[in-house]
């Protein structure tokens, strides 16, 4: 069974929020996850789930743009990790993220946007292929 051995706090890569008066007219909100496996070593492995969020204006471009990290660390993590398990690594990590974004949002042109709970279907194959990235780790297919 996987052993998760570490979970770091939640890192802040980049924060820009430009003038309010950018974000006039139409702003697609953007929020995706990106998942990066890491062997360390046949006994470690670091599982690192980042966050981008960003708004685009038709007009003016990306006028806010956020990107966070957390990495956790795992010890036998041969057979992998069931998919509800690194799911709920996401939650962990989308639930700092939101309260990162809350508290800095206050007072803004942002203070009504909310962040949404990660859809499980939409990152399920994606997680899968994470879990296939621990196996070949365990198993001596990755490059180190």
């Amino acid at each position: 069974m996987i052993n998760l051995t570490n979970q770091s706090k939640l890192q802040e890569l980049d924060w820009t929020h430009k003038r309010v008066e950018l974000f006039s007219g139409a702003n697609e909100v953007a929020i995706k996850y990106t998942f990066v496996t890491a062997p360390q070593s046949q006994d470690l492995l670091y599982f690192d789930i980042v966050i981008n969020h960003s708004h685009t204006n038709e007009k003016n471009g990306k006028v806010f743009h956020a990107r966070v990290s957390q990495r956790f660390s795992f010890k036998d993590y041969r057979e992998g990790a069931p998919l509800d398990y690194l799911y709920k690594l996401m939650e962990v990590t989308t639930s700092l993220y939101a309260q990162l974004f809350y508290k800095k949002r206050e007072g803004t042109n942002l203070q009504h946007h909310k962040i949404p709970k990660p859809n499980f279907e939409f990152y399920k194959a994606t997680l899968a292929l994470s879990n296939e990235d621990f196996r070949k780790a365990q198993h001596g297919n990755y490059e180190l």
